[in-house]
C-alpha cells in the first residue's frame, strides 16, 4: 500500500474590504497566529508577467488567470453588498497564500459581511456559499515576477459568516460581554451595531457610506474649492500625517495656505465625525449607558476627533484595521477547537 496522505488544517479569517483584504491565520500545529493584507483589486493576469508589482500575485482559478493586489486595475465597486467576484477572488487568494505547495489542506474559514445584510438569514447563507465554494479549490499562484508557479489545493471543511463589528468584541485581551456599541469605519461603509453580550440588537444597527472614501472625496472637493486642484491621493497622504502636520504642503512654502488648509481639514474631519454621531442619535443609541468601540482603517485617521465628539472613554484598538479579521479568528478557533488563541502571545 502507498503512503496515506496526511491532511493538515488551519483556521483563517478574511475581512475583504473595499480598499484592502485583511486576514488572520491560526496554525494548530505550531500555535502561531499570522496576519496580513493586500489591496482589494483584480484584473487580467499572465503567468509570463516578469514585472509583477509589489504585493501583487498572479492566480489561476476556474480556468481564468487573474492579477490580484496592488498592481491590478479594478477595485471593488462602491456599493454596500460584497457578493461579487472581486471579494470572492481576494478571499480565495488570502486562503491560498497560507496553503502549502503541492498539498491538499483542510481549512476552517470565517468571513465578514455588512451588518444589515448579515441580519437577513437568506442573504447571509447566499453570501457565505457564494464566497466559499463547497467543492475542493485548486489554484495556481505566482507570488513574484521571477517566482515559481505553485499549485495550492484546499477544502473548506467549515464556513462561517460574521457581521462586521462583531470582531471588535474579541480584540481586547479580556472580552467584555456587557452592552457595547461598535462603529466600524471602513473604506466605504460605517457599520454601526449595538451588542448585548454576543447578541446583536437589530433595533440599533445601521450601515451607511460615511467611511474613508466619502471622507477623502469630500475633503478633496473642499480644498480644491478653497485653493487649487487637490486630488484624493494628495488628501490621503495628508491624512496619514500626525495631527500637527495635517495640512497641505505646496512645492513653494506658503504659510497662509498651510494654516488655512489645516483649519479646513480639522473642521471637516470634526464635522464628519459629528455626522456619524447624528446617525446613531437618530437610532437612539444610549451612549451614556454602554461601552463604545471604534474600529476600521478610517478610525486610525480620525481618532482625536472621535474622542472629541464621543468622549475620551471610547475604546480604539492599537490596530483598528485588523479588529474584525483577528476578532473573527478568535471566535472561529473558539468554535472549532474550544480554545482562546489570544491567551498566549501572537506571532506576526
Amino acid at each position: 500500500m502507498g503512503n496515506k496522505e496526511i491532511r493538515t488544517e488551519k483556521c483563517i479569517s478574511v475581512d475583504s474590504g473595499k480598499s484592502a483584504t485583511k486576514f488572520g491565520v491560526y496554525d494548530p500545529m505550531t500555535g502561531n497566529i499570522s496576519q496580513g493584507k493586500f489591496r482589494t483589486k483584480i484584473g487580467r493576469g499572465y503567468f509570463e508577467d516578469d514585472a509583477l508589482e509589489k504585493n501583487t500575485v498572479i492566480m489561476e482559478f476556474g480556468g481564468k488567470v487573474y492579477k490580484i493586489g496592488n498592481g491590478a486595475i479594478s477595485e471593488a465597486e462602491m456599493e454596500t453588498s460584497k457578493k461579487s467576484d472581486i471579494h470572492k477572488l481576494c478571499t480565495l487568494k488570502a486562503i491560498a497564500s497560507y496553503m502549502e505547495d503541492g498539498k491538499t489542506e483542510d481549512v476552517h474559514v470565517a468571513i465578514g459581511m455588512p451588518v444589515k445584510e448579515w441580519e437577513n438569514v437568506q442573504k447571509r447563507i447566499e453570501y457565505k456559499n457564494f464566497i466559499l465554494p463547497d467543492e475542493e479549490v485548486h489554484v495556481k499562484i505566482k507570488n513574484t515576477a521571477d517566482g515559481q508557479i505553485q499549485e495550492k489545493s484546499f477544502r473548506i471543511v467549515s464556513k462561517h459568516a460574521y457581521p462586521e463589528t462583531m470582531g471588535a468584541l474579541f480584540v481586547r485581551e479580556k472580552p467584555s460581554f456587557g452592552r457595547q456599541g461598535v462603529i466600524d469605519l471602513g473604506h466605504l461603509n460605517n457599520n454601526c451595531a449595538v451588542w448585548n453580550g454576543n447578541d446583536l440588537d437589530p433595533n440599533y444597527t445601521l450601515t451607511d457610506i460615511l467611511g474613508g472614501n466619502n471622507l477623502v472625496t469630500g475633503l478633496a472637493q473642499e480644498l480644491t474649492a478653497a485653493f487649487t486642484m487637490c486630488d484624493e491621493k494628495t488628501v490621503a497622504r495628508v491624512l496619514m500625517q500626525s495631527k500637527e502636520n495635517r495640512y497641505l504642503h505646496p512645492n513653494k512654502p506658503n504659510k497662509e495656505l498651510e494654516q488655512r488648509s489645516k483649519e479646513i481639514i480639522d473642521e471637516y474631519l470634526l464635522n464628519h465625525v459629528k455626522e456619524i454621531k447624528k446617525k446613531v442619535d437618530v437610532k437612539h443609541w444610549p451612549l451614556d449607558f454602554m461601552d463604545l468601540t471604534f474600529i476600521g482603517k478610517t478610525t486610525a485617521l480620525i481618532s482625536d476627533e472621535i474622542r472629541q465628539v464621543f468622549g475620551p472613554s471610547v475604546f480604539i484598538p492599537d490596530d483598528p484595521e485588523y479588529a474584525n479579521a483577528l476578532g473573527f479568528l478568535r471566535i472561529l478557533c473558539g468554535k472549532v477547537y474550544g480554545i482562546d488563541i489570544f491567551a498566549g502571545e501572537k506571532s506576526q
